[in-house]
């Protein structure tokens, strides 16, 4: 595998997020899964549903059943889904980088 990363710094009130993208192996998987558990924990604590992020956030209902999956979106709707719950990247996402994930 190759060894390459690339870094995306984001910046926020003066704070740097940086996050590490990993190549892809070469059957086309990523090597690190996305796991959007704290999305629903969050959705739960503010008593929404999906149906109610998607209105809000303005996203359509293929990106949902992929969040749902813990499949890849763009950082676009990503920033939506912040932008409506007031939230950070890691408020709503994990990335697991065990053994296990990257099979």
């Amino acid at each position: 595998m190759h060894e390459n990363r690339f870094y995306l710094d984001f910046r926020r009130d003066s704070c740097y997020i940086t996050f590490v993208v990993e190549p892809y192996n070469r059957k086309g998987a990523s090597a690190v899964k996305v796991s959007y558990s704290k999305l629903w924990k969050l959705l739960i604590d503010k008593k929404m549903n999906k149906t109610q992020l998607q209105t809000a956030a303005g996203v359509s209902t293929t990106v949902i059943a992929k969040l749902s999956k813990g499949r890849c979106v763009t950082t676009d709707v990503l920033l939506k889904i912040c932008a409506t719950l007031d939230c950070d990247f890691a408020d709503i996402m994990e990335v697991d980088r065990s053994e296990e994930s990257c099979k």
